[in-house]
């Protein structure tokens, strides 16, 4: 009798253990895609900051950080930690200094045209940040769907952030003498000129703003540090990185000048996801793929040989590894791989 107790607290103990096992392995069996990508996004926000652990642990790690120096995504090339560059910055960088960038728009091109849009999916710094706020609102039950409306008119934002960016650079690269490209970089453009994108890039407040605001905060030089731009910056990001625990990928949907570059070409691009109509049920008996969507694509509104939700897809996976019908397939040329 004395050790019944104790039998009855071990045998519970192993069922819940057991319990427990099956969970983890079920987890790890329906979440393959989110695993996978989660290594390739640690990795790569590793190699990038390379510089940044070979100081603080006083080893050669910095020799990785070149294989990452240069991918579509990156726009904080003014980090101390990465010191490299996405394309769209590389290109603006090149028509302020009147050079057009045709190998780079090409490369830009060729590459969103085979992935589409895998690299904000897959590889981003500031989508991996997104990816986690956007886990801790589903885990604080706090998501939300951006209404209908309000969606539509969002989504362009990024497009009209793109086209004043272009707006204010071209004269730069279509000035015909020195005298005036001298002083509209100068006077007109200034230190805009020199990193256009700046205050639209969220890579750039995580790795840039953050690290120097810490650094000015420590040293009490945060009367030198602050300025009216800066101000600006620092309410304009506080509110999108609120909102991206209720609404996931929040800034990657309606501000990201790459986002606005890339999607006309995504939507045509060869790896893709596609529906089966025979094993899809379709929105009133299931819609699963549609409510864990991080960029509100209504899927099941799509044409089943191709889901873009017009080169918004950023080929996460979740709708594939959410499906309990298996009807949302990986494919390439619009044939089911």
């Amino acid at each position: 009798m004395l050790f019944y107790p104790l039998l009855t607290m071990i045998s519970r103990l192993e069922k819940d253990s057991i319990g427990m096992a099956a969970r983890v392995k079920n987890y790890f069996k329906t979440h393959k895609i989110t695993l996978a990508r989660r290594v390739v996004q640690i990795l790569v926000l590793l190699g990038i900051t390379a510089p940044f652990w070979t100081y603080f642990f006083g080893s050669s790690a910095g020799v990785i950080e070149p294989m990452f120096r240069y991918l579509p995504f990156i726009s904080a090339p003014q980090s101390e930690m990465s010191n490299s560059g996405g394309f769209l910055e590389l290109i603006l960088g090149s028509v302020v200094g009147r050079v057009f960038p045709f190998l780079l728009i090409g490369l830009l091109f060729m590459i969103t045209l085979v992935f589409g849009r895998a690299s904000c999916g897959w590889l981003c710094p500031a989508g991996l940040f997104q990816d986690i706020t956007g886990w801790a609102g589903e885990v604080g039950n706090v998501r939300r769907d951006m209404g209908k409306n309000g969606h539509e008119f969002l989504r362009k934002v990024k497009n009209w952030i793109l086209i004043i960016l272009v707006i204010i650079l071209l004269p730069a690269l279509f000035a015909l003498s020195d005298d005036f490209y001298t002083d509209y970089t100068q006077t007109v453009l200034g230190d805009f000129g020199k990193n256009p994108l700046g205050f639209w890039s969220l890579d750039q407040f995580l790795s840039v703003f953050i690290p120097d605001f810490l650094v000015a905060t420590a040293d009490g030089g945060l009367d030198e540090f602050f300025s009216g731009v800066r101000i600006a910056q620092l309410l304009f990001y506080f509110v999108i990185i609120i909102l991206t625990f209720y609404f996931p990928r929040f800034y990657c949907r309606y501000f990201c000048p790459y986002a606005a570059v890339s999607k006309p070409i995504s939507h045509y691009s060869i790896l893709t996801l596609s529906r089966n109509p025979a094993k899809c049920v379709g929105r009133k008996e299931c819609g699963m793929c549609e409510s864990v969507c991080p960029m509100q694509i209504r899927i099941l509104d799509e044409n089943f040989a191709k889901i873009s939700g017009e080169g918004e897809c950023i080929l996460c996976g979740r709708c594939k590894e959410t499906c309990p019908y298996d009807a949302i397939e990986v494919s390439a040329f619009s044939r089911r791989v």
